[in-house]
């Protein structure tokens, strides 16, 4: 096999090898329903993209809401804050595997305002509600509630796994080989060493 090709192949399979630094990434569903306080009965439906391996604090990226009414506050989504939306984030902490997902300030009340905090212990084994504060603004207060009626489901979903550079890398690196192969074939080496003229 010529120099070029060997080569070619070898840098493609290196830059191809799997990164041992990318991250474990899970996408958890958390679903959960409460009635009680201000926000009267209450559906709670979001998916939270994150590594879990890592704490986080105040974290609005990942987060999709697919669903949050209030049987007092129209809507769904429905508006948290005041006079600007609050956007729902999270907190994590690895320790003591406990997750709370809440606005504006994600671990606090903002009144008067239409907010919440939701807090779910042991969120990877046997997650249950521990803690559930709300807020509505026309009320002007808080409520802690009781989390004896709460109920919440965490669903694993499955990940996106996107292409890593490595096998972009290494995708290229064949399409390199392969138009070299095929230049090579078209354009076969020809002999160009030149035979001088006997003397007469």
């Amino acid at each position: 096999m010529h120099l070029t090709k060997i080569t070619a192949l070898a840098f493609a399979i290196i830059l191809g090898l799997p990164s041992v630094s990318e991250a474990a990434t899970q996408r958890l569903n958390i679903q959960s329903s409460f009635s009680g306080g201000e926000l009267g009965d209450v559906a709670l439906d979001v998916t939270i993209t994150h590594d879990f391996s890592l704490d986080a604090e105040d974290i609005t990226a990942g987060v999709v809401v697919n669903g949050l009414t209030s049987s007092v506050v129209p809507g769904n989504p429905i508006i948290l804050g005041d006079p600007a939306p609050f956007p729902v984030g999270f907190d994590y902490s690895v320790v003591f595997d406990t997750l709370i997902i809440g606005a504006g300030d994600v671990n606090g009340i903002t009144t008067p305002a239409t907010d919440f905090v939701f807090v779910v212990r042991d969120l990877l084994t046997a997650p249950i509600v521990v803690a559930i504060f709300v807020s509505e603004f026309t009320q002007g207060g808080s409520s802690a509630l009781g989390v004896n009626d709460a109920l919440v489901t965490v669903t694993e979903l499955p990940a996106p796994v996107p292409l890593p550079f490595g096998a972009w890398m290494m995708l290229s690196g064949l399409g390199v080989f392969s138009a070299l192969r095929v230049s090579w074939a078209r354009h076969p080496r020809r002999n160009t060493r030149r035979t001088l003229p006997t003397s007469a």
